[in-house]
């Protein structure tokens, strides 16, 4: 059942971070408080979405 899960959160976490690589690509801007920001929150939320994925699947293999 574990493995399950883990495989679920890995397509979960993917398809954000195939979304936020989508927003750097295509330079979409992240509405802020006052300003839209480009570049460094689309990169440091695909990285860590990346990793997270990477590492849910790499789990539910060794499982």
């Amino acid at each position: 059942m574990k493995r399950a899960w883990r495989i679920v959160a890995g397509i979960f976490f993917g398809l954000i971070a195939v979304t936020l690589f989508t927003g750097l690509y295509l330079n979409y801007p992240i509405l802020g408080i006052n300003s839209p920001t480009y570049f460094w929150p689309n990169f440091i939320g695909f990285l860590a979405t990346s990793l997270i994925s990477i590492w849910m699947f790499s789990k539910s293999i060794r499982s």
